[in-house]
């Protein structure tokens, strides 16, 4: 990510290798991680608690943006469009 400072990588970088290391599963383990961090914040001030989630709505949009779309177009090149020569000939609902 282009707009983390480079120095502070390497400290984020360890925090996210700790959290590899305890296997956290994304069927509640990561949202308990996310609530533990909003819960703690909110400790500080309404304005922290905003700002962090802004941050997670920003990540949502790189995730989208670096990981997902890439992927969505590798799958499309591979197995074509689903819209393109598929619509025309499905009857509408009702016909």
């Amino acid at each position: 990510m282009r707009f983390v400072d480079p120095k502070n990588r390497k400290k984020l970088d360890a925090v996210c290798d700790h959290i590899f290391l305890t296997d956290i599963k994304f069927d509640g383990d990561f949202n308990y991680i996310l609530y533990r961090l909003a819960k703690h914040y909110l400790k500080h001030g309404y304005g922290n608690l905003k700002n962090m989630l802004a941050e997670l709505h920003e990540a949502e949009q790189y995730i989208r943006y670096r990981i997902l779309y890439p992927y969505e177009e590798k799958k499309e090149q591979e197995n074509g469009d689903v819209n393109r020569g598929t619509v025309k000939g499905i009857p509408k609902i009702g016909e």
